[in-house]
């Protein structure tokens, strides 16, 4: 074979052999059922991008902490694709390489980055069905809401393995606040929210206020869900990256910043996260100190809808405009970078199903400078600092005094070194299989 046929028949060959190594046998009766997650909102999502957001992080952190933890219980990951109507399974190490390159850099056009894509959907193209162990719990730690004959398939599993259904819930935010949503996602939303409660046996919940939101959606929908169906599973994790090296601090230059002189506002731009509240914040403390006393703020994400408003306010006010930046397509050494080196972090945002940036924040000892809708008193605890939603008034006398009161924010720095324990993320997939036990004994009653 030619120089270009040589690699791709070689691959070829690797995934027939990957996909017989792969069979297992039956679990043994008294045997933990197995679980299995359904990734198939990651691949999807790699199909078109590299660096995780929100939702893909989750995902990624609590599946390899359900892998390193071992123990008794079989960890499958599946997953389908466009064009094929079956399940198929993952292997573990290539979802460990894919998951590793997402993280090491930030550049979508990277040889070894396209590459691992390629061979990934390869792989999924050539290997044959998944065959679900018998009684296993089927986990999407994602969205699924996108997938077209997603149910369809859940069935057909449930008919003939009679696996359990567990969907994870992140937020009701097409329903809950569909202001801030596309028609287009709205749509899509409801209709899967429709289906969701005549498929899933039980559900998962990122916090107690996303609990609330699916038990009161499920009623305006016809569903009673008892508030037991739904096992809240806190997104305190520890999003530090160990044993990476760190960036220097003097790396800080390539954004013309300098330690401890910003604040930062992790987020996608888009109407929902309170960025014009913060920027009215941030025009009244320029006025009432002058722009050398404010620290910049720095916003870093990606664009997202609805947030017309945001750069027109910004075009608007030239001083303004000169004392924020926004930055996007970050690598996890660069958002360390800047989380290390922040004066404090700010989330205004109107609504969440958790709040992760809090919980990132908290895990490099920062202040978080939050509002107090939703779910954020869940993510913030007794660490954060709080403002009422939608307060620009309330967010700039909060603002103040954490720019101007050293000793009160070093204070506040001080109760999150001594008393913020976040989890790792193999106890969180702990917490998780030992929900879907519990589950499982009672389905058996």
């Amino acid at each position: 074979p030619g120089p270009v046929e040589a690699p791709l028949v070689a691959e070829i060959r690797s995934v027939f052999a990957r996909d017989l190594s792969s069979s297992r046998p039956e679990a043994s009766p008294g045997a933990k059922s197995a679980l299995v997650f359904d990734i198939s909102d990651l691949i999807g999502y790699f199909a078109h991008s590299r660096l995780p957001t929100g939702i893909q992080r989750v995902q990624i952190e609590t599946i390899e902490g359900a892998l390193a933890r071992g123990g008794d219980r079989d960890v499958r990951l599946c997953c389908f694709i466009d064009g094929r109507d079956e399940w198929f399974e993952l292997p573990r190490e290539t979802m460990r390489e894919i998951a590793r390159l997402s993280t090491a850099g930030s550049d979508a056009l990277d040889p070894e980055w396209t590459d691992a894509v390629a061979r990934l959907r390869l792989f999924l193209s050539l290997t044959g069905p998944f065959e679900f162990p018998r009684g296993a719990s089927l986990v999407n730690l994602g969205t699924s809401w996108w997938l077209q004959n997603y149910f369809l398939l859940v069935r057909h599993a449930k008919t003939t393995r009679g696996i359990r259904y567990i969907p994870f819930v992140h937020d009701m935010i097409p329903v809950m606040a569909p202001e801030h949503c596309t028609q287009g996602v709205i749509q899509d939303f409801i209709s899967w929210v429709t289906g969701v409660f005549d498929h899933a046996d039980h559900f998962l919940a990122n916090s107690n206020s996303t609990r609330r939101d699916l038990i009161k959606v499920a009623a305006m929908l016809g569903h009673e869900l008892d508030e037991s169906n739904v096992a809240v599973i806190p997104l305190d994790g520890d999003f530090r990256k160990r044993g990476s090296e760190e960036l220097p601090d003097a790396a800080l230059e390539r954004w013309a910043l300098e330690p401890d002189d910003f604040v930062l506002f992790v987020s996608t731009i888009e109407s929902r996260k309170g960025h014009l509240t913060a920027l009215e914040a941030w025009a009244e403390l320029i006025a009432r100190h002058g722009p050398d006393a404010v620290p910049q703020l720095v916003c870093v994400g990606n664009r997202g809808w609805h947030n017309d408003d945001v750069y027109d306010r910004l075009a608007s006010d030239p001083a303004l405009s000169a004392k924020v930046s926004t930055l996007s397509h970050l690598s996890d050494d660069e958002l360390g970078l800047l989380y290390r080196n922040c004066r404090f972090t700010l989330y205004p945002s109107l609504y969440e199903g958790w709040g992760l940036p809090v919980t990132e924040a908290l895990c490099h000892g920062k202040v978080p400078l939050i509002s107090n809708a939703a779910s954020l008193p869940e993510a913030g605890g007794e660490f954060a600092v709080y403002f009422p939603s939608g307060s620009a008034c309330a967010l700039t006398d909060e603002a103040e005094r954490l720019i101007l009161d050293d000793a009160w924010r070093r204070a506040a720095e001080t109760r999150i070194a001594t008393g913020f324990r976040p989890r790792s993320w193999s106890e969180m997939a702990g917490q998780i299989a030992d929900e879907l036990d519990r589950f499982a004994e009672r389905d058996a009653q």
